[in-house]
């Protein structure tokens, strides 16, 4: 079995690398990029992802375009959206996609990474995880990653 493959976008050079670290740590081969455009020109020339991982840091316009191009190319690919600030902005995603809220560690980051692998393979989505547990992750209910409704 090949190695699961993650992008990691974020402008946070720490939360950058500790995401690496532990997705590496985690089995998945992980590419990085700083913005929106550095993402999108490796989602143009990259084999396919099994999950995106996007900081909300982001421009609005910048991770809506990233997420256009990325299920464009590889459909039902999921994301996990970071909320970093109290609150967020929306941003009009697909089924495949959930957002995490702060609180959140790295390893809820995983958990949800690890977990869109064995969604895809099922053919589901993080909205029927989502109503199965009821916004559980990790074995706790903090934090609560929801649904982004378009």
């Amino acid at each position: 079995m090949d190695p699961r493959r993650a992008l990691v976008v974020t402008d946070i050079d720490l939360a950058g690398w500790a995401l690496r670290q532990a997705l590496t740590s985690a089995g998945f081969v992980v590419l990085t990029a700083a913005d929106g455009d550095a993402a999108r020109a490796v989602v143009a020339t990259s084999d396919p992802f099994d999950v995106l991982v996007v900081s909300q840091s982001l421009h609005p316009e910048s991770v809506a375009r990233l997420l256009e191009d990325a299920a464009r190319l590889w459909p039902g690919v999921p994301a996990i959206i970071l909320a970093v600030d109290a609150e967020p902005h929306p941003i009009d995603t697909r089924a495949d996609h959930v957002m995490l809220e702060k609180p959140f560690s790295v390893g809820d980051v995983v958990a949800l990474a690890r977990g869109s692998t064995v969604l895809r393979a099922k053919g589901e989505s993080y909205s029927q995880l989502l109503d199965r547990c009821d916004g559980v992750v990790n074995g706790s209910v903090s934090p609560a990653p929801r649904r982004v409704a378009p």
